[in-house]
């Protein structure tokens, strides 16, 4: 409810519900609603209700409304609308009980595994997914804007002891028309290669920093890789650039994202392999649509996941999030309050009275106790 607020622009909650009880929401908050409800009825298996979304979803007449919260939330409920379609031909792929489970945070992408039990480093794994719409690497490695992080942080707070976790997050900021490529070839003289070494190592420095604060107590890892491109990319292209050029780049990204995951002490999903170009032109049995996985990829994930950690699959449970170069286990971040009167850390921030933070106090009067 607080990304449906943050979408919409409405006041409340209550008045979020009251509207679509009374119908009174206009097609733009009504659009996003719905998208959303169809994504927590899909978390859920809650396969009636998302039938009755769907199908009035095909019943609407096509529509444009502005903005582009409404056109990333028609753009789910079209992926709510054919994962439905997919599930409706393979009903045995769903609702089989797992002992152990694989958390998938992400963009839309961690949608697709949602519910299915597959193998994941010698165990079988029930998929959850914990998606943050329109999440990038940069929102997360730059903190702009600042609730993507308190987004990703409160899934972190959900996480169950000793899950796997898949973080299929990256996929957007790799684009033609936008993320990193895009803004490279829009900015005069950004340089592509240090835009994207930059973006996936902040990426990476922020989540497992933060994951080591949490306290969260993982058995692995797994960064997911972007796939090789199944769109049409001619028409999407900065001026001055060609195919060429980003196929060259997507190739890069995921050098450069196992490469940053090896540093993390994390585990690598190789998608672009499989669904490459030397895949049988493109794998289109691996495709759900043109950006996204089949659900029947992660059938078969286990054999792209690279062990990248330096360590064998019979020890995954040694992975630890603790060994980046960024920071020693032992290593805590303080924040210096300054002119700090009488108050403590509780008073400050919510995010300062976290109790991973130190809190240095500086004040001239010595009957502050700095």
């Amino acid at each position: 409810w607080v990304e449906i607020l943050s979408c919409t622009g409405m006041a409340s909650v209550q008045s979020a519900l009251r509207g679509a009880r009374t119908g009174r929401l206009s097609v733009a908050e009504r659009t996003i609603v719905n998208s959303f409800l169809a994504v927590e009825h899909w978390l859920q298996q809650d396969w009636q209700r998302l039938e009755s979304l769907v199908a009035a979803s095909l019943g609407q007449a096509k529509y444009e409304v502005g903005g582009k919260d409404v056109v990333n939330a028609q753009s789910h409920m079209k992926l709510c609308v054919r994962l439905f379609a997919y599930r409706l031909q393979h009903p045995a792929d769903y609702g089989r009980h797992a002992a152990h489970s694989l958390i998938a945070i992400g963009d839309s992408h961690c949608l697709v595994p949602a519910g299915r039990t597959i193998q994941w480093g010698g165990r079988q794994v029930g998929v959850q997914s914990m998606p943050i719409r329109g999440i990038k690497m940069f929102h997360l490695g730059l903190g702009v804007p600042a609730k993507y992080r308190a987004y990703f942080r409160e899934r972190l707070r959900q996480l169950p002891a000793d899950a796997d976790v898949l973080l299929s997050i990256g996929e957007i900021d790799c684009r033609p028309n936008e993320g990193i490529f895009y803004t490279a070839h829009k900015d005069a003289g950004r340089d592509l290669k240090a835009l994207l070494e930059k973006t996936v190592a902040d990426f990476v420095t922020y989540v497992h920093d933060e994951i080591r604060l949490s306290g969260a107590a993982l058995r692995s890892v797994t960064l997911q890789g972007v796939p090789w491109p199944a769109y049409e990319i001619a028409n999407r292209l900065p001026a001055g650039t060609d195919e060429a050029t980003f196929f060259a780049f997507i190739d890069k990204v995921n050098e450069v994202m196992q490469r940053e995951a090896q540093r993390a002490g994390w585990q690598f999903l190789d998608v672009k392999t499989p669904t490459g170009q030397n895949a049988g032109g493109g794998a289109p049995e691996l495709r759900l649509d043109d950006i996204h996985l089949s659900p029947c990829f992660y059938d078969q994930a286990d054999q792209w996941r690279r062990d990248v950690s330096g360590l064998g699959r019979d020890d995954v449970k040694l992975v630890s999030t603790s060994s980046h170069p960024s920071q020693t286990a032992e290593q805590s971040p303080t924040f210096l309050h300054v002119d700090c009167g009488q108050t403590r850390k509780a008073g400050t921030t919510p995010e300062f009275s976290r109790p991973t933070w130190k809190e240095l106090r500086q004040d001239s009067d010595p009957g502050n106790q700095p």
